[in-house]
Formats: C-alpha cells, sequence, structure tokens
C-alpha cells in the first residue's frame, strides 16, 4: 500500500467515523503482517485522532510475528486472529512458504513468544483460526488438542 492510498484511507475513516460511537478497523487479506509499516502508521494516525472510540483487529497467519510487532499490539491495544489448520501435519501440508518451507513451527514459537512477554494480553488479544479440510482432520486436530489447547487464550476459537 503506497502512502496515497494509505492518506486517502485514513481521510475516509476520519470523514465517515468521526460520529460514530465505536467501531473496529481490520486488516486482512494476504498476509497482513507483511506491511506491519503502514499498518503502524494508520493504527497509531487513526489511535490518536479517535482515542478509545477505534479499535484494531489484525489478520495473520502469524508467521512474521516478531517482539516489535508485540509490543506494538500491545502498546495500542489490538487483536490479533492466527490461522492455524491444526496440527502441524495439516498445518504443514497446507500453508507453505514461497520457497516451499514448512510454516508450523515458527508460528507455534511466535506464538509462544507472544505468550511470554504478557501472558494475560495474549490470552485476551490472541484468537486462533483452525481449518479442517475433512472429518479424519478433526478427529486427528481433536487427538490432538490438548497440544494446542495451551495457545489458545480466552477467546473464542474459530473452525
Amino acid at each position: 500500500m503506497n502512502k496515497r492510498t494509505i492518506g486517502m484511507s485514513v481521510n475516509f475513516i476520519k470523514n465517515y467515523a468521526d460520529d460514530v460511537n465505536g467501531f473496529v478497523v481490520n486488516f486482512y487479506g494476504g498476509e497482513a503482517l507483511l506491511e506491519s509499516t503502514n499498518i503502524f502508521r494508520i493504527i497509531h494516525e487513526l489511535s490518536s485522532y479517535f482515542g478509545d472510540k477505534v479499535s484494531f483487529d489484525i489478520s495473520s497467519n502469524g508467521y512474521n510475528l516478531n517482539k516489535e510487532i508485540i509490543y506494538f499490539i500491545l502498546k495500542y491495544n489490538v487483536s490479533l486472529s492466527v490461522s492455524l489448520d491444526g496440527i502441524r501435519d495439516i498445518h504443514d501440508r497446507n500453508r507453505r512458504t514461497i520457497t516451499d518451507k514448512n510454516t508450523y513451527d515458527t508460528i507455534i514459537s511466535n506464538l509462544y513468544l507472544f505468550k511470554s512477554i504478557n501472558p494475560e494480553e495474549y490470552n485476551k488479544r490472541i484468537r486462533i483460526l483452525i481449518t479442517a479440510e475433512s472429518l479424519k482432520d478433526i478427529e486427528v486436530m481433536n487427538y490432538n488438542y490438548p497440544r494446542l489447547k495451551d495457545l489458545l487464550g480466552v477467546k473464542p476459537l474459530l473452525v
């Protein structure tokens, strides 16, 4: 997203949401955290203008989650929805990097990093989306659920 598009988007929100009681801005599509610098800029500007009237949600695969992003999420009260296709084998079958590498272990590690930095806020802000392609996948995920349960937090699990 270029600066002009960012500016137009922010101005549009300022013009049309100014008289609303509260609203959420969602960032999704592709991998949102690849644009973290632009997202940070938008969140900062809208938070400065609207204060507590605006909240934010980022949908991500969690692969690029790092300390800088985690601290930003904490500072600006951002919720994070992470896509996880169940256990390692199911996930890595469906979600690979552009260079065809597995992603599950990195995502799980990134989620544990967030949880280690601030467990209470992690539990409030993280929502994990788990997809299943078949009944067999659901059975396998159910069997392995105790391993994933530690990362689920208090927000709803989406399937």
